[in-house]
């Protein structure tokens, strides 16, 4: 198993943690990965996992909102580029 040392960690933090350690039976290092692996957790249940779950959980928090129409407006056609070129540059039709 790996080591993790922490560095300028905040003294009252520290004996917060020991506490909850000691209340929970446990290490402040177990109780330290515990918490850590529970934030992980939620962080990896909040995160969409695939566009069609990206898709999901943008309506649902849409919904509440309610949808509507939008109006594009009009644009102009494009111009032709390729009277900026010469012939022998264009690979497609005219």
């Amino acid at each position: 198993m790996a080591t993790l040392t922490l560095r300028d960690f905040d003294e009252g933090l520290k004996e917060v943690l020991r506490l909850y350690a000691a209340k929970n039976g446990r290490s402040l290092s177990e109780e330290v990965q515990v918490l850590l692996n529970e934030a992980l957790e939620r962080e990896r249940k909040d995160r969409p996992q695939t566009g069609f779950d990206l898709m999901v959980d943008i309506r649902r928090k849409i919904a509440p909102i309610g949808f509507m129409d939008l109006e594009f407006p009009k644009r102009d056609p494009m111009p032709d580029v390729r009277k900026r070129f010469p012939k022998e540059l264009w690979d497609g039709e005219e």
